[in-house]
């Protein structure tokens, strides 16, 4: 059986609701992959949150008394959840995955695996098994 894989590529591997929706209910797209990679940028970001911080004030107000001063450790973990940024890619395709799933327009006939990419080994892990959670409604 010849199968046609689509691939749409976002930062942090988080899914765009407007390209899930034209792909299940125009293209007929009925098993989707999140797969997420180790040494992610958005990991490298959620642990240098303070250095974002520091640089966009710079650029915002030019020093320390404007955005910099403003900002406490609320307002950073609020950036955070913002910029959708994660500590773990197993933990975050998980999320990912229950996201989507939980998508008024994704059936339960739609197969969502979840999927990490270990970048030294070249290995890809099934985090989460698509298949297990559908329910087939053509048969």
């Amino acid at each position: 059986m010849r199968s046609t894989v689509r691939v749409v590529r976002t930062l942090g591997g988080r899914a765009e609701e407007r390209s899930l929706m034209v792909g299940i209910h125009l293209a007929g797209i009925d098993e989707w992959a999140v797969v997420m990679h180790t040494d992610c940028g958005a990991v490298l970001a959620w642990e240098k949150i303070n250095s974002l911080v520091d640089n966009l004030a710079r650029v915002v107000d030019g020093g320390e008394g404007g955005l910099r001063g403003r900002v406490d450790d609320s307002a950073a973990e609020t950036l955070r959840e913002d910029l959708l940024l994660f500590k773990d890619p197993r933990s975050a395709v998980v999320a990912e995955v229950e996201r989507i799933r939980a998508m008024p327009f994704v059936g339960p006939d739609i197969m969502i695996h979840g999927l990490v990419l270990d970048l030294s080994s070249g290995t890809l892990e099934l985090v989460v098994d698509g298949s297990v959670q559908v329910v087939r409604t053509d048969t």
